[in-house]
């Protein structure tokens, strides 16, 4: 028998080889891991948005794509005394069957956070 180790919820697995069908599970618990991490084959590359002015803030969309949907998310910009970009990023459980309407629904989204919570999103408490 061939000696490893092999890693399983913190602790080291006896050294000696293992079936492949008993860590299939977490081979599996990767490869999400990694879609989840914007990595792998379930990221592609959104393509560029406009950003949307609203009461001093810009709102950038930046839906998700996930299993033939896409989820309302985007980022919420403004710039500070010191002429530093701060942003804030949001997403929401929200669902739509083509990129555009989820691009529009993340600017209802941004400009309702804003009216909201206004400069107090960049708070640092």
């Amino acid at each position: 028998m061939r000696r490893f180790g092999v890693v399983s919820d913190g602790l080291l697995h006896g050294m000696y080889q293992c079936s492949v069908k008993k860590y299939q599970h977490w081979i599996r618990k990767m490869g999400l891991l990694s879609r989840l991490m914007g990595k792998g084959e379930g990221s592609k590359a959104a393509p560029d948005v406009e950003q949307v002015e609203f009461e001093g803030f810009r709102i950038k969309p930046s839906p998700m794509q996930q299993k033939g949907t896409y989820v309302t998310a985007g980022y919420i910009l403004k710039l500070d005394e010191s002429g530093e970009m701060q942003e804030h990023y949001f997403i929401r459980a929200d669902t739509h069957a083509d990129f555009e309407t989820a691009c529009n629904h993340a600017v209802f989204k941004g400009k309702q956070i804003i009216r909201e919570s206004g400069s107090r999103l960049f708070d640092k408490n």
